[in-house]
């Protein structure tokens, strides 16, 4: 079967309109996943360019993968623990275990920090200090939130729903890096 000349520059036009957009599709995907993805290697076949005849010479040339930058990386850094237990003659260095930190929120306004310190204590919990947190800018809410840390010891009570009352939301503490500012200290957003 033979194909016209017009025929075949739009078939060539629409072939060539399909390779760009997987190009750009194939660089997205590229920046957006951890790995990139080489199609380089592939035998692409030839296509024309635009408005030419169908001939090998006039292939449009691809843009190589290795000239993208590289994927950005959103993991966060593992943190290293040291596990050497020798004793140093010259020193005595320790490490002090870090206490385990919640943002608790869904309590009733009238429960104070003793109250749940108590609560807490109850549930077996040990080494307890819970700060209520306050409203910015003079906002108001219907319940009471609450920075609560403990020993890391009691981990498996802290972490566990049956030691918090019911209807009570807790997640991990997020600790901000202190920003450079030019007034006042800066201010952790947890609230």
């Amino acid at each position: 079967m033979q194909l016209s000349k017009v025929m075949k520059e739009c078939l060539g036009t629409i072939v060539k309109e399909l390779f760009d957009r997987m190009l750009k599709l194939e660089q997205k995907l590229a920046l957006n996943t951890s790995r990139r993805v080489d199609l380089s290697s592939t035998a692409w076949p030839l296509l024309p360019a635009a408005g030419t005849a169908a001939t090998a010479s006039a292939a449009p040339a691809a843009q190589p993968l290795s000239s993208l930058p590289p994927p950005r990386s959103t993991l966060p850094q593992p943190t290293l623990r040291g596990k050497s237990c020798s004793i140093s003659t010259s020193t005595s260095i320790t490490a002090v275990p870090r206490r385990l930190h919640a943002f608790v929120t869904r309590l009733h306004l009238d429960t104070t920090e003793e109250d749940l310190t108590k609560w807490q204590e109850e549930k077996g919990v040990i080494a307890v200090k819970c700060k209520r947190i306050t409203a910015k800018d003079g906002r108001t809410f219907d319940t009471a939130a609450f920075h609560v840390s403990c020993d890391p010891s009691a981990e498996r009570y802290f972490y566990d729903e049956d030691s918090w009352p019911d209807g009570a939301e807790m997640r991990d503490w997020i600790f901000k890096q202190p920003q450079p500012q030019a007034y006042g200290p800066s201010v952790s957003n947890n609230g």
